[in-house]
């Protein structure tokens, strides 16, 4: 649950956003069902505006004349069937978008409404899914092994053709922070190869922030190198430096869209209200400084980096709401959870 002060800040009720996860969980539901009217449906008659010239971009809701040409065939709905592939993607996205929600105001229940989503992602953006999991299921150990396997076969595809699919670079960042999940379980040979990669120098923006894709490389490295077990050329001050600093876009985000009160009250075409990669990132880096046997980041450490009297007053905003997805990430970091034991065995053979 988020402190006073940053619900303040973000400038909604604890309730409205309860409800939003009830809305997108009971959506998931929706699609998951076959029977259930699709979304292509309930998307096409959202889309239905008055008629008449120049009303077009005002999206106004059909009246009453409308509705009865609309159901005299003067437009007709597209076909109602889904491909699997599509009701996937709408199931998995309003999972996420549920998780987002509930981790706002029930750690547990976005954690698991979290844990789901990875499963929908499996078959659509495996990377993210092991992310997630990784996030979500740090006992196991089984997503950090997964995708230290599939990193390393992306790279050594051009020997062993066949053995991997295309990867871009945001997968390539989730597979490396999922990979430093769990202590003991990454390898010389992957963080070599990772670190090699061009995208340690590209700008390119990732992840919902934006942050530049360079930015988060060299952080993935960093924790892949705690993952060896390796001594971490940086403090924890620079890992939580690094992290108010990835958080800070997000922030940028919901000052820009709090400007227009009436939309963001309605969650009418607003950002995420968390940056899953962030949260999900401080989540990783205490599980692995408690592995290490050292002190989790804490909320009070990030709020002392993040010192607003320093800042002019928009620099001050940005930061102060850039604090939520740090805080949730410290959230999901659970005090009585049980963390495995410090790997040194070799990763299980799983199938790619």
């Amino acid at each position: 649950m988020l402190a006073d002060g940053l619900w303040h800040e973000l400038g909604l009720e604890p309730q409205a956003v309860r409800a939003r996860a009830d809305f997108f969980e009971a959506f998931a539901k929706l699609v998951a069902e076959p029977s259930s009217p699709q979304p292509r449906q309930l998307a096409e008659l959202s889309r239905f505006t008055d008629p008449r010239p120049g009303l077009e971009a005002f999206g106004n809701p059909p009246g009453a004349e409308d509705m009865d040409r609309f159901e005299d065939g003067e437009r007709e709905l597209p076909a109602a069937a889904l491909a699997d592939w599509q009701r996937e993607g709408f199931e998995a996205d309003a999972l996420r978008q549920a998780a987002i929600a509930a981790l706002l105001v029930d750690t547990e229940r976005g954690l698991e409404l979290l844990r789901q989503a990875s499963e929908r992602f499996r078959a659509i953006d495996p990377a993210f899914a092991l992310f997630l999991r990784a996030a979500v299921d740090p006992s196991s150990g089984i997503a950090a092994n997964l995708a230290r396997r599939r990193l390393r076969a992306h790279y050594l595809a051009g020997d062993y053709p066949g053995v991997a699919t295309a990867l871009g670079q945001a997968g390539e960042i989730h597979l490396a922070l999922a990979a430093s999940s769990v202590t003991g379980t990454a390898d010389p040979e992957t963080y070599n190869l990772f670190i090699a990669q061009p995208g340690g120098r590209s700008p390119a923006p990732f992840g919902t922030g934006g942050a530049a894709v360079f930015e988060w490389w060299g952080f993935a490295a960093s924790l892949l190198s705690g993952a060896l077990q390796m001594p971490i050329p940086r403090d924890r001050r620079f890992l939580a430096t690094e992290l108010v600093h990835l958080a800070r876009g997000h922030g940028r985000q919901l000052v820009s869209a709090r400007l227009d009160s009436f939309h963001w009250r309605k969650f009418a075409g607003i950002p995420d209200l968390i940056d899953l990669e962030v949260a999900c990132a401080v989540c990783l880096v205490n599980r692995q400084l408690a592995a290490l046997e050292s002190e989790p980041l804490s909320s009070a450490e990030f709020e002392e980096l993040t010192d607003v009297r320093l800042e002019s007053p928009v620099d001050a905003r940005q930061l102060s709401l850039a604090q939520i997805s740090l805080q949730v990430g410290v959230e999901m970091t659970r005090p009585d959870e049980e963390l495995g034991p410090v790997s040194t065995s070799p990763a299980p053979e799983l199938n790619l």
